[in-house]
């Protein structure tokens, strides 16, 4: 007598997922990479950089303003002034391979450049488009939610659980907790396992049942 997992074909996608590493601000009003392919269930790490930056989704119709139209808020980290080098994350799960863009709501940042895509879409609608676009506005505009993702910060959690999602392509689970910006309320915790890939697979796998053979 043996034990044996059974792995759902459905499970499998999600052991499959990677986590994305994209700088915010890292010496230039730039996201590196500014432009990435993402698959359902991979993981968007924002790491922030000096001084003060934001990570708002919009979309390319309408560059520096909050994504309008969504069942749910559009993602927004909030201003996260950043006093060294990386250490606060933003986590967002990709649930849907549709083109998201993101810009930064701090200041003249978005018209300056600071913007990207995943999932850029084989038409005209091209991040060189939408920054030229962009580059025409006299103004940015702030999200008036926080939400759509998780904040990582030296493996803190808390415990209150709470659970965003949108029908732009991303969705988030975790605990909610005061975040970096003053007085926003953001989340940590659902996301603690990026870079961390393997535990997709180890849910998926309890997803299995255990099978007596």
């Amino acid at each position: 007598m043996h034990f044996t997992y059974l792995l759902p074909l459905a499970a499998l996608p999600f052991s499959l997922a990677k986590t994305i590493d994209i700088n915010v601000g890292n010496g230039a009003l730039v996201f590196s990479p500014n432009n990435v392919p993402a698959a359902i269930g991979d993981v968007l790490a924002f790491h922030y950089f000096p001084q003060n930056h934001s990570v708002a989704q919009s979309s390319f119709a309408a560059p520096c303003v909050p994504l309008a139209g969504a069942a749910t808020p559009a993602i927004f980290s909030g201003f996260v002034p950043e006093p060294a080098s990386g250490p606060t994350t933003f986590a967002v799960t990709v649930n849907a391979t549709t083109p998201l863009w993101f810009y930064c709501a701090q200041g003249k940042h978005c018209e300056s450049g600071m913007s990207m895509v995943v999932n850029q879409p084989n038409t005209n609608s091209t991040l060189t488009a939408y920054q030229a676009a962009a580059a025409k506005l006299n103004t940015t505009v702030i999200p008036p939610k926080v939400g759509g993702g998780v904040f990582l910060k030296n493996g803190t959690t808390n415990t209150t659980s709470s659970t965003t999602s949108s029908a732009s392509g991303v969705s988030s689970s975790g605990t909610s907790k005061t975040g970096p910006g003053s007085g926003v309320l953001t989340f940590t915790g659902g996301a603690e396992k990026v870079g961390m890939v393997g535990v997709w697979g180890v849910i998926a796998l309890g997803l299995g049942g255990l099978i007596l053979v």
